[in-house]
């Protein structure tokens, strides 16, 4: 409970709020309190007709008594932040250069989509940011009763099979959110497994604000600028909408405490209009976002 006027009546404190952005004691902790990345190997064991996965690469895969077993082992340290999936998949495997690309899904409606998305997003993020840290790319469906949502962890997305697998983008007049999702969720590969923000306000600039900036160059460049009108559009219908049921305070975005309203919604309007006032190789150039995630 936020409220802290709700809080006051059941003799509560005042709701936790995150650390001061000068906290210089919270600018070693990247995911919450986790203050450095580790190497990462696992054993996932599933059912005879499944795939199990889990970040990292895949060493070897084995069958014993009456079970699956895939050993995934990661190259280089990440942050302990995994997943774990399993299902009997279909895989469809594409590349983008010496990356290989695969989709695991139970539906094909929006695979070849996806592909092309992490394709054209891979080649825009390298160009203006830094180059892919992995060798492999993939994207795994998963059932909507989990959730409506897709999140990125090393080299693994699980996807909601309802914004993506299962989703009708046919209407030309609609905005091309698989298409759009899976270049946010490619440019978090960017912004918090390369460069991330520290366990302070404004944190999620650097993690969700940049990876919606990325997401909407990719989307400009396969749709244009005026199409952008109609997302931009939302994001600030979006916002206004929901700054109005803020219960602690609305803060600048750059202190922004997990509000996605403001790190989402009002990020993406600021860092737009940046580009548009400074010019995207300004804004994308090595003084800028280049230089941060080399």
């Amino acid at each position: 409970m936020l409220d802290n006027n709700r809080r006051r009546r059941f003799d509560l404190p005042p709701a936790e709020r995150a650390a001061s952005i000068y906290d210089e004691s919270k600018y070693d902790q990247g995911f919450g309190s986790i203050r450095m990345r580790a190497g990462y190997e696992a054993i996932v064991s599933t059912s005879s007709n499944q795939i199990a996965v889990t970040p990292g690469y895949l060493e070897r895969e084995w069958e014993e008594d009456g079970r699956r077993y895939f050993h995934y082992k990661m190259d280089q340290p990440i942050w302990p932040f995994v997943s774990y999936l399993s299902a009997d998949y279909e895989m469809k495997a594409d590349s983008w250069n010496d990356v290989d690309i695969e989709v695991y899904y139970k539906h094909e409606y929006n695979v070849d989509r996806m592909i092309e998305a992490s394709q054209k997003s891979l080649a825009y993020f390298s160009e203006n940011f830094s180059p892919y840290q992995y060798r492999q790319y993939r994207i795994f469906e998963f059932p909507r009763q989990r959730g409506t949502f897709a999140q990125s962890f090393p080299n693994t997305i699980p996807f909601s099979e309802a914004i993506g697998f299962v989703a009708d983008i046919t209407d030309p007049e609609s905005i091309d959110y698989v298409f759009y999702v899976t270049a946010h969720e490619l440019a978090h590969q960017w912004w918090a497994h390369q460069v991330i923000g520290a366990n302070v306000q404004g944190g999620a600039v650097l993690t969700e604000t940049l990876s919606q900036y990325s997401a909407l160059m990719v989307m400009e460049q396969e749709y244009g600028s005026a199409s952008m009108q109609r997302f931009l559009k939302y994001e600030l219908d979006n916002y206004l909408n929901s700054r109005g049921t803020e219960v602690l305070e609305e803060l600048p975005l750059m202190l922004v405490e997990n509000q996605g309203y403001i790190h989402y919604r009002k990020g993406s309007l600021v860092l737009y209009a940046m580009k548009d006032y400074l010019g995207e190789d300004t804004v994308n150039g090595r003084q800028q976002l280049r230089n941060f995630s080399r």
